[in-house]
């Protein structure tokens, strides 16, 4: 009996060391933290060619509060950090009205060197969930023969308060992505080369 019960107490701590929070990527965003626009004419289209994973610490996109301790655990995406991201990208692309094709001559490169998950400090109530993002964007028109768009983008974005914010990271990391799309789409200099209208 007691070697069982020496087991079952390794096993949790075990459990527990190794505890993670996997995002879903395939979540809604927070329409209110959103641009509603989408193409209304035209029909633009893109490849979405390379995510570089710049950041220094690659290990997780954060930490989150789990347990009735305010432990902490790690924020990890359930594929490649990279693929996620393209992913979701592409995904948030098609919903505003964008195809996206390997064929495309647009051709669009992002390298990330910041990304963060977080949630509001311990015994603060109601929480919140954090995203900062920063990143390097290269568009170039194959057609064209020139870059349409080199520019540094910076996103920082808080989700609405609730009183366990880990259930809403899933939200918070695609909301933060799809606001990186949004900024491209309402670009004036994307727009004249795709030849498409916005609203």
């Amino acid at each position: 009996m007691k070697y069982s019960l020496f087991t079952l107490l390794l096993l949790t701590l075990v459990s527990c060391a190794v505890n993670r929070v996997i995002i879903n990527s395939d979540g809604n965003v927070y329409s209110d933290l959103m641009d509603p626009g989408k193409v209304i004419s035209g029909l633009p289209n893109l490849f979405v060619e390379t995510v570089i994973d710049e950041r220094e610490m690659k290990a997780n996109i954060g930490l989150a509060k789990t347990g009735t301790l305010g432990d902490f655990s790690p924020i990890e995406t359930s594929r490649p950090f990279q693929e996620e991201v393209k992913y979701v990208l592409e995904k948030q692309f098609l919903k505003k009205g964008f195809l996206i094709s390997s064929a495309s001559k647009n051709v669009l490169k992002i390298n990330i060197h910041k990304f963060e998950l977080r949630e509001s400090p311990p015994r603060t109530v109601p929480e919140r969930s954090y995203c900062n993002l920063g990143a390097k964007i290269h568009f170039y028109s194959v057609d064209e023969k020139r870059d349409v768009l080199i520019s540094n983008v910076n996103i920082e974005l808080s989700s609405p308060e609730s009183f366990d914010a880990t259930k809403y990271l899933d939200k918070t990391f695609v909301t933060c992505l799809a606001q990186l799309v949004s900024k491209l789409a309402i670009d004036p200099k994307v727009q004249d080369v795709l030849r498409f209208s916005y609203k």
